[in-house]
């Protein structure tokens, strides 16, 4: 968590002395939060970087997304997934969803992202049916 609030801090420092901030700054913060588990703080984050006219980008959204599977908030994870530009839905974006939605046990779900997949033709690789099958194991 300290490592968070170093970032935080460091991003906040930046923003007072009117550093271009860019995505990259954005997306470091982000997945300092993730891992800590900070899923609010990072979702906060990513909707600061569109109020700032950021270009968001795969990585920010799929570290915002794996802070919210991280805990079981697979809801948000599939939220976020939904409200994206559809140019960023590639393939770790559906596994990121397909996983948080298997530990929230919503294989229906998870099913319906994988044909989703299939109709959008996302490549469709090893991890995303391991997710799909863990969900229907729980």
């Amino acid at each position: 968590r300290w490592v968070s609030n170093i970032a935080h801090c460091t991003l906040a420092w930046h923003k007072v002395n009117e550093y271009d901030l860019n995505t990259y700054h954005y997306s470091a913060v982000i997945n300092s939060y993730a891992r800590a588990g900070m899923w609010t703080e990072s979702l906060q984050l990513l909707s600061a970087m569109g109020q700032r006219k950021l270009q968001l980008d795969t990585i920010s959204l799929n570290t915002a997304m794996r802070a919210c599977e991280k805990l079981g908030n697979w809801i948000q994870s599939l939220q976020l997934a939904i409200d994206m530009p559809t140019v960023l839905l590639d393939t770790s974006i559906f596994d990121t969803v397909i996983s948080a939605c298997g530990k929230g046990c919503k294989w229906k779900t998870s099913l319906g992202l994988l044909s989703v997949m299939t109709q959008s033709r996302v490549e469709l690789g090893s991890i995303t049916f391991s997710g799909v099958i863990s969900a229907f194991q729980k």
